[in-house]
């Protein structure tokens, strides 16, 4: 187990707002740069790790979930909780525990808002991006229903997520000034407070280290069992100590993936160049102005960034929408590569 890399020496058992903040960001701010990592691959081989790019936020999920799991049964905390000095402790707990121990109905109820929770989220936020998108191109389904749920989900989704983000600050404010035991909303959800772990919990968990480290020990729970304790513990390991090393190349590949949302392009789609395009005979579609997927004059056109072939707006986003590459190359796209070339009422 590695050391906290922040510990006081203070009688209080409260965490800072501080600690918390950087441990709740800490983790979070791995997924976009692994996400990255895993769109450049995409795009430089995309016959064989498209699947990658697009379901990487489900296995980011699972590998998340085992990482957490093991954290919160041997060391009562997540990775990144473990990683600045913090335990959880259930708000109530009557039979006298101590150290580091959560029940499994706790650990389990811990993962749904750890691992859980953000992956629904951050679905939801897609989801409400693309329907705005969608909105505002005046694409719309065919079907009634889907039209209904699509403006109930652009109409109840800010409020809801304006509340939640008022109760995190609302939650931050109280904590800070002693108000509360939460500094989050989750926490309270998880039945769970945040504590700075003392140094009896750093022996047992030193204990704990190493039991898990030593071959001997666990070969007596049987070899599968063996085998699966000791490959996840050195994996767990290793991650710990490549936050410890490169909790600042986290950051700023955070930073650097965010600079590149903010300058209109989607990860990894500068930094591989486009195909080199031949000389379009005539009569096919986009010599002569016909866009490549309906074959009638485009009207609304709009360009894929990753290929430079224009289509027409509604026939490319769908397009786009289901398959997630472009139709003519075949490089993996997403709807944010699609830039309109004339306003929705220019035909």
């Amino acid at each position: 187990m590695a050391e906290a890399v922040h510990q006081t020496d203070t009688a209080s058992s409260k965490p800072s707002l501080f600690e918390l903040m950087a441990a709740d960001g800490l983790f979070s701010s791995l997924h976009p740069a692994v996400r990255h990592a895993c769109k450049i691959i995409a795009a430089r081989y995309p016959s064989t790790q498209t699947w990658l790019e697009r379901h990487f936020d489900e296995l980011f999920l699972v590998v998340n979930a085992l990482f957490q799991r093991h954290y919160l049964f041997t060391y009562a905390g997540s990775l990144a909780e473990n990683f600045y000095g913090i335990k959880r402790t259930p708000v109530s707990s009557g039979d006298g525990r101590a150290g580091l121990r959560l029940l499994p109905g706790e650990v389990y109820r811990s993962l749904v808002w750890l691992c859980a929770f953000p992956y629904v989220k951050a679905k939801l936020d897609a989801l409400f991006e693309e329907l705005e998108h969608q909105e505002a191109s005046g694409v719309r389904p065919e079907q009634e229903w889907r039209r209904r749920v699509h403006q109930l989900v652009l109409r109840l989704y800010p409020p809801v997520h304006a509340t939640f983000s008022t109760a995190v600050a609302f939650c931050y404010l109280a904590y800070m000034f002693d108000k509360c035991g939460y500094h989050s909303p989750l926490s309270w959800l998880s039945g769970v407070r945040l504590e700075t772990v003392t140094a009896d919990d750093w022996r047992l968990a030193r204990e704990r280290d190493d039991k898990l480290s030593s071959w001997t020990r666990l070969r007596s729970r049987g070899l599968p069992a063996a085998l699966t304790l000791y490959g996840l513990h050195a994996t767990t390991r290793l991650a710990s100590h490549a936050l410890q090393v490169g909790s600042f190349l986290v950051q700023f590949l955070q930073w650097w993936s965010g600079a590149g949302d903010r300058d209109g392009r989607r990860l990894g789609a500068a930094d591989v160049a486009p195909p080199d395009r031949r000389p379009l005979a005539q009569g096919e579609p986009e010599a002569d102005g016909r866009c490549p997927l309906c074959g009638r004059t485009r009207t609304n056109e709009a360009v894929l960034a990753v290929s430079g072939y224009v289509f027409c707006h509604p026939c490319i986003f769908r397009h786009v929408s289901e398959k997630g590459r472009c139709p003519i190359s075949w490089y993996p796209a997403s709807t944010e590569q699609i830039y309109r070339l004339s306003g929705p009422g220019d035909d």
